[in-house]
């Protein structure tokens, strides 16, 4: 009985000493505390590379960097800088470079950078897809990447679409017909069959 009240004090003693202090778990608090993300590990196992995401309330506004950790975790080193969003980190598969998407100078959407693991530098653009990419994945020497796109339209092409339908400050919609969408985008309407090649595309 006396191991069991003895274990039940040190238990309570954290929460003890937290009230002490008035750092108690507030909503302010939980807003304070970064967020890590989904990790990566690279081939080797040597290096573990994981978002982070801290939030400025006043702002309104999160901000995710990419930090490197070692698997004996003594070295936790940032990897991008700070106020720049950073997302799908993945290791090539020699482990030697780093694919991440981040939007960054004048990129309009997200954008493929690669990092150097090997040596030092700073990451280099890869893509410069006007309607932005998600989903990248190392297959070999080849990084394959999802775009929402559209199939008759050049780069040039998508790239002053998207510049017009910014300048139009317009978000009204008058459908003729069952609108569909997915999660925050509408699939416009197309005659029967002319989905097939964007369908096609999206895969």
């Amino acid at each position: 009985m006396r191991k069991l009240h003895l274990l039940l004090v040190l238990c309570l003693l954290p929460f003890m000493v937290f009230a002490q202090d008035d750092s108690s778990l507030s909503v302010e608090r939980l807003w304070q505390l970064q967020r890590i993300g989904s990790p990566v590990a690279s081939a080797d196992g040597r290096y573990i590379v994981a978002p982070v995401t801290q939030y400025d309330v006043k702002a309104d506004k999160a901000h995710t960097r990419l930090w490197l950790f070692s698997a004996d975790g003594k070295q936790q080193t940032p990897l991008t800088a700070e106020g720049l969003r950073a997302s799908e980190a993945t290791f090539s598969p020699d482990g030697k470079t780093l694919a991440f998407i981040s939007q960054r100078d004048k990129d309009d959407a997200g954008q493929i950078y690669l990092l150097a693991m090997d040596k030092p530098g700073e990451a280099q653009r890869l893509t410069q897809v006007p309607t932005g990419v998600y989903g990248i994945k190392w297959a070999g020497k080849h990084l394959y990447f999802i775009s929402r796109i559209w199939p008759d339209k050049s780069w040039d092409d998508m790239a002053e679409q998207l510049k017009a339908d910014k300048d139009k400050k317009m978000s009204a919609r008058q459908w003729n017909a069952l609108p569909y969408s997915q999660f925050d985008h509408w699939i416009d309407e197309k005659p029967p069959g002319a989905c097939l090649p964007y369908c096609r595309q999206r895969r």
